[in-house]
């Protein structure tokens, strides 16, 4: 049987509030498990309580937002 399984990791658990950081799927078949992990900067820093839950830090999200920008500056954008 295949499943999907969706994860996601945020800046706390207030949905009013806390922002996405990471959106994880794993595809699971059991011919073959297929899985993808997202980092998305919620252009706030995280508190140290989600870094030390998440393994998630800083610098990782503004690292993720630099990639994204340099790659968008440089493309046609079409929306």
């Amino acid at each position: 049987m295949k499943t999907l399984f969706l994860d996601l990791e945020a800046t706390g658990t207030d949905p009013e509030n806390d922002r996405i950081i990471e959106i994880g799927i794993v595809n699971y078949d059991p011919e073959e498990v297929l899985d993808i992990s997202l980092l998305v900067n919620p252009l706030t820093d995280l508190s140290q309580e989600i870094i030390n839950l998440t393994g998630i830090s800083n610098d990782e999200l503004k690292r993720k937002l630099e990639i994204i920008n340099n790659f968008l500056s440089k493309e046609l954008k079409v929306a």
